[in-house]
């Protein structure tokens, strides 16, 4: 399982209140906590599990999953194996066509980290990380793979994200990536007087534009 990881636990929840959230944007501090890309591997049985050993046998995965020595109840431990610590990352998204199978890319955005201001792709199995860099004048909205047509690949088809102008007198973009290479195909931009939603996330309409 692919997540946005906050290893602060708590702590990272308080600093997303919108008191302590707007006192760190009037400071110029645009990040909030510190979370990164991880994998976590959760084991489907436990019968016959040792206790205190790992209970994961996949390969190319630092991820351990270890049942509790001592409890009333069957306990397992999950460590996640982390990608990229230095870029944290938002909504986590793979090709949908993957969904419940093993899938070896995942696309994400840094969102209202605006110092960093970049969308990335993971590749999960050769352990790498390409991103696109969207500007200091602008915030990237959650990633979406389109597959092309009769696609065969797995990353064959396009990355969507709508980027937000952060400041006024900007404009706001819908941006189109080579899933692929990660590198622009095109982008439809709007007047700068013409505001953009942050993402496609949870947004539905019942319109035909």
């Amino acid at each position: 399982m692919d997540a946005s990881y906050w290893p602060g636990g708590s702590g990272s929840v308080k600093e997303m209140f919108l008191e302590t959230f707007s006192k760190n944007l009037q400071a110029g501090d645009y990040g909030v906590g510190k979370n990164y890309f991880a994998r976590f591997v959760l084991p489907l049985k436990l019968e016959g599990a040792e206790p205190g050993k790992n209970l994961v046998t996949l390969p190319n995965t630092s991820a351990t999953a270890v049942l509790a020595e001592k409890s009333n109840k069957p306990v397992v431990k999950l460590t996640p194996e982390t990608f990229e610590e230095n870029l944290p990352i938002e909504m986590p998204r793979i090709n949908e066509s993957y969904d419940g199978v093993k899938h070896r890319y995942s696309y994400a955005t840094t969102f209202y980290y605006c110092s960093h201001s970049r969308l990335a792709k993971f590749d999960l199995e050769e352990k790498k990380v390409l991103t696109f860099d969207c500007g200091s004048d602008h915030i990237p909205g959650e990633s979406v793979f389109v597959p092309r047509p009769d696609a065969t690949e797995e990353d064959d088809g396009v990355v969507l994200s709508q980027v937000i102008a952060s400041r006024a007198g900007v404009p706001s973009f819908l941006l189109v990536l080579d899933a692929a290479t990660f590198q622009e195909i095109g982008r439809a931009t709007l007047p700068d007087d013409m505001k953009m939603g942050l993402a496609f996330h949870s947004m539905f309409t019942d319109k035909t534009f």
